[in-house]
């Protein structure tokens, strides 16, 4: 009986183990597309600031 729980206990561990870590890969892919995006808005908000300027300047 002991045997089993044990055993039991390990098996979901090991399962928890890999859940956690395809969770935290997600999160990590998520937290790099965040950045990747935010860089892209900066980049374009540049481009576009760029762009005023070279029509408003004289």
């Amino acid at each position: 009986m002991l045997v089993l729980v044990s055993f039991y206990l390990a098996t979901v561990k090991i399962n928890l183990w890999k859940e956690m870590r395809s969770i935290y890969i997600y999160i990590y892919i998520y937290i790099r597309m965040c950045g990747l995006v935010n860089k892209g808005m900066v980049m374009v908000r540049v481009a576009m600031a760029r762009v005023v300027q070279l029509l408003y300047t004289p």
